[in-house]
């Protein structure tokens, strides 16, 4: 009990601290990209922070599998590399007794994905979609860098500021072009910002100390117009309907006879925590199975291991979307393939098959003459 006690203890530790680094890597990869979306006025920057929450919320299915892989690999390879796993076996703990106690983590692994897929993603997906949209909607004009030409408007209109003001309240030298026009239709002015309806909600750019061209010069219908105060209503796209997407929807209302591809986003939820116990245990026999000073070559394996049977899980998803397989057969294939794998690297563990032996005696057979 101790020793397994152990064992759990250590690769909760590792686990745990591969986890973190994982989030923390990702944290700031989100944060780079959403913030240079927000420079570039393509989403409104108090939406940033929220957006990365709800990603990293939802990465939790993807990165606490490959933690808890790679946790027990690693925890097991650290004990034979300093001769600890040769004291414990000594002291009665078995392969098979390990391989128990790491599947009560998997079983907690397996659980949190499961809720992660099948109740907090859709949630957090949908609320993800809500953000990006009002987001985008919120960014204005006042959300560009100087220097760095954006469409306002409904993308009507492009809009250039040379500079900020002190107290960014408004930007300076401003030029806009509008593309809707059959003719050239542009203007200039000292200043720009955002004045907010709060009874309509509606939002409109304004100018100030201004002049406006349109037509095309040296005709007629060329018009130069000097204004102390101009105003462009910013029009703003609708919230996008994502009612009908299978990755939005609840997964109660994906059960029943719904198409195939209601079916794959289902046995895909299902499919995520069964690979989450699966996974960790084939690392963990992989582990016991290297020999010691070789640990490079089992990361490798184990590694190609694990992103196989992943890969195997998206192939079939495809197929079931396609209607080449059934939902049920498709992932039930994927999970009893690498299943039988963990049932072979057991038997092996324990000398109760012996493939390169056999074929060895086999070649080295000779024949009665």
């Amino acid at each position: 009990m101790i020793l397994h006690k152990h064992v759990l203890t250590e690769i909760i530790k590792t686990s745990s601290a591969i986890l973190v680094g994982l989030l923390v890597i990702f944290l700031s990869m989100r944060l780079a990209t959403y913030f240079a979306d927000a420079a570039s006025g393509n989403l409104a920057s108090q939406y940033v922070l929220k957006i990365v929450a709800l990603k990293m919320l939802v990465s939790i299915q993807d990165l606490v599998p490959i933690s808890m892989f790679l946790g027990s690999y690693t925890v097991v390879t650290s004990l034979q590399k300093h001769s600890e796993l040769v004291s414990m076996k000594a002291n009665g703990m078995s392969h098979l007794s390990m391989l128990f106690a790491v599947a009560k983590l998997s079983g907690i692994a397996a659980l949190v994905v499961a809720i992660m897929t099948c109740i907090v993603n859709p949630m957090a997906e949908l609320k993800l979609v809500e953000l990006k949209d009002i987001g985008e909607r919120t960014a204005t004009i006042a959300n560009v860098a100087p220097g760095v030409f954006k469409k306002i408007s409904g993308g009507d209109k492009v809009f250039f500021a040379e500079s900020e003001a002190t107290d960014k309240t408004f930007l300076e030298n401003v030029f806009v072009h509008d593309d809707t026009q059959p003719f050239d239709a542009a203007m200039i002015a000292e200043r720009s910002f955002i004045l907010n309806n709060p009874d309509t909600g509606e939002k409109s750019a304004i100018f100030e100390e201004g002049t406006s061209y349109q037509g095309r010069p040296g005709t007629l219908s060329y018009v130069i117009t000097n204004f102390k105060r101009y105003s462009v209503k910013i029009k703003s796209s609708g919230m996008t309907d994502v009612s009908a997407y299978p990755t939005y929807v609840t997964t109660s209302e994906l059960i029943g006879p719904k198409g195939s591809y209601y079916a794959a986003e289902l046995q895909w939820r299902l499919a995520l925590p069964v690979f989450a116990f699966i996974a960790p245990l084939i690392g963990l026999l992989i582990a016991l199975k290297q020999k010691r000073g070789s640990w490079y070559l089992g990361f490798a394996t184990a590694l190609g291991v694990y992103f196989s049977y992943l890969n195997a899980l998206g192939i079939f998803k495809a197929m079931i979307k396609k209607q080449e397989v059934s939902a049920i057969l498709g992932f039930a294939s994927a999970h009893l393939l690498f299943g039988l794998l963990l049932l072979l690297l057991y038997l092996e563990l324990e000398n109760k098959i012996r493939f390169k032996k056999n074929l060895r005696s086999t070649l080295t057979t000779k024949p009665n003459i």
